[in-house]
């Protein structure tokens, strides 16, 4: 009995160093074995075991929503952050940190440093990227992780380049390679081995940015970063181009788009298609670089690429001006300045926006903040409960092991319910800023296809008044001779060369009126199947509301065939005297 007495005393003891919960079960299996005298001293021993029982256990809980906690931030973060919501982004990250910091969990607290750098970079304040990246870099050598100081010294280049400090990126591009011989990171070395390609072509050290260039697609097409592959090729082609070797260029420009267009990244198949462009342009092949300028300009359209749409408008307007087609590059000049506005107006409301946006989340982040601080007090009284019962009463054991385990589950609830309310607002924020944006975009394409209506209805109109000017000169042609008569034909020629109203020139303007009033010639054919090719065409000169004098320019004829080309236009339509056509085909 004594043996067996001991035996469970010393099993006890011995579990109190490590676990507490067995060493509560086999000190009160003790404390029932011993006498009433050693009975008070043994009670106070299995006092102090189940209260660390309880500490351990609320320690163990607290660490665990801790790293729940970081984790839920963390994913917000990175989706934030793929969205370009910048603010919210560095909002979870914040929280992430504080908690981080709290839990004194290093690993965890240079990965937030970390992407809290790399989202203070995208925004364009290097200090205090830098400042985080540095933060990070310090942890990292603290536990002596090699792969992290490595990934630290890449961003820090990063943002030092994007900074303008060029020479200081590329001194931290080498460290990260000089400490990846040891880690063995292909995919840290193929980054920081790009960005020196990059890093040395801005410094026009274009013989070094080539063997980078080269390193980095080997590295790439090893462990197929697709990313840098296609960056790695489009490199080797600007550099190629930048020698005058336009053909090697084309060559490296062709392996990056036949990627992109395999994997169907239109933002790089978009710009490749430019890069051949800029190749053909430099290389004075003009007829290509227009083929493959307007090949990226459809694909930017089609794929609402704003910024790509707004580069292919420049570079038609460069390709003809330096053509001497002054007329079309003024053309595509207006269409550059009205995106180029656009833009502009876009990005000013995305600011407001993202500002909108950091205060409401900072608004929460002081209600989650208070939310924290009732939940701990909740949680110090429960604790200070649960010792002084336990301190009272052994019997009550049972009682206060079932209070903590649904004060736990409570808690649970209550945190895990905070979170999908978090996130539930945050997704229907991010519908409504979406269906905000989706209208303003197709106020903002209404109104483009409205300009371009106009540019294009003027256009003809003047081109039908150079055929007015021709008339004039024939004319003068009856009664001039010699000199005269050759100058009066040249003349002529010039004015007949800038052409009439084509099948070409109504197909275009049909397709800019029906972008404007959709569904307008359908619905016209549909009420009156009568109207012929002519009368339809009027109808929609009625609707842009221009005049009998311009109707007459447009289509070429006299004003007087206008206002009989209505006469008849009403009597197909059956109107009555008291009817305007005006507004009828206004209602249209």
């Amino acid at each position: 009995m004594d043996k067996e007495m001991d035996k469970s005393y010393y099993i006890g003891y011995q579990y109190y160093k490590s676990n507490c919960l067995p060493s509560a079960y086999y000190l009160t299996k003790y404390l029932t074995s011993i006498s009433s005298m050693k009975k008070i001293h043994w009670f106070l021993m299995l006092c102090a075991v189940l209260i660390g029982v309880f500490v351990q256990e609320a320690n163990a809980q607290a660490n665990k929503e801790q790293i729940a906690k970081l984790e839920l931030l963390d994913s917000l973060g990175q989706h934030y952050w793929n969205v370009s919501n910048y603010p919210l982004a560095l909002s979870n990250y914040k929280e992430a940190l504080t908690i981080a910091q709290s839990a004194n969990d290093s690993t965890w607290l240079a990965r937030v440093l970390n992407y809290t750098g790399i989202l203070y970079e995208n925004k364009g304040d290097f200090d205090k990227s830098l400042k985080a990246h540095f933060q990070a870099l310090k942890i990292r050598e603290n536990i002596k992780n090699l792969k992290g100081i490595a990934g630290s010294y890449v961003n820090i280049g990063i943002a030092y380049s994007s900074s303008g400090q060029i020479e200081k990126g590329i001194e931290y591009y080498l460290k990260a390679l000089e400490i990846n011989k040891e880690v063995k990171e292909k995919r840290i070395g193929v980054h920081a081995t790009y960005h020196l390609c990059t890093a040395f072509r801005r410094q026009k050290n274009y013989e070094k940015a080539l063997e980078y260039a080269q390193k980095a697609l080997k590295i790439a097409e090893e462990i197929q970063e697709t990313s840098i592959i296609m960056d790695s090729y489009n490199a080797l082609g600007l550099l190629a181009t930048q020698k005058q070797e336009f053909e090697q260029g084309r060559t490296y420009y062709q392996e990056a788009y036949n990627l992109a267009e395999k994997n169907q990244i239109w933002l790089v198949v978009t710009n490749g298609l430019q890069h051949f462009s800029e190749n053909y342009k430099q290389e004075k092949n003009y007829l290509k670089a227009l083929e493959y300028a307007q090949k990226s300009l459809i694909l930017a359209k089609k794929h609402e690429l704003k910024a790509e749409e707004e580069n292919a408008y420049q570079l038609l307007a460069e390709i003809y001006a330096t053509q001497g087609n002054f007329g079309e590059a003024y053309l595509y000049f207006e269409k550059y300045n009205i995106l180029k506005d656009t833009l502009f107006s876009i990005q000013k409301n995305k600011q407001m926006l993202e500002l909108t946006t950091q205060y409401e989340t900072e608004k929460k982040e002081q209600q989650i903040a208070l939310d924290q601080i009732e939940i701990q007090k909740q949680q110090n009284i429960t604790y200070s409960l649960g010792v002084f019962i336990v301190l009272l009463v052994l019997i009550v054991i049972v009682v206060i092991y079932a209070y903590k385990n649904r004060q736990k589950v409570l808690k649970q609830d209550i945190l895990i319910q905070k979170q999908k309310e978090i996130l539930a607002k945050s997704e229907q924020q991010k519908i409504e800023a979406r269906l905000q944006l989706s209208i303003e975009n197709q106020q903002r394409d209404a109104e483009l296809h409205q300009k371009e209506l106009q540019y294009y209805t003027h256009n003809l109109v003047q081109k039908t008044e150079l055929l007015e000017e021709a008339r004039q000169e024939l004319e003068a042609l009856k009664n001039s001779t010699g000199k005269e008569l050759t100058d009066h034909i040249n003349s002529l020629n010039q004015l007949f060369d800038s052409t009439i109203l084509t099948e070409a020139d109504w197909e275009e303007f049909k397709n800019l009126f029906e972008q404007v009033h959709k569904g307008f010639f359908t619905i016209l054919k549909n009420n009156y199947p009568d109207l012929s090719q002519a009368e339809i065409r009027i109808c929609a000169l009625i609707k842009l509301n221009l005049t009998t004098k311009e109707a007459a320019s447009m289509l070429a004829i006299s004003p007087e065939s206008v206002n009989k080309a209505r006469y008849r236009l009403r009597k197909k339509l059956n109107l009555s005297s008291d009817e305007s056509l005006d507004e009828v085909i206004s209602t249209i």
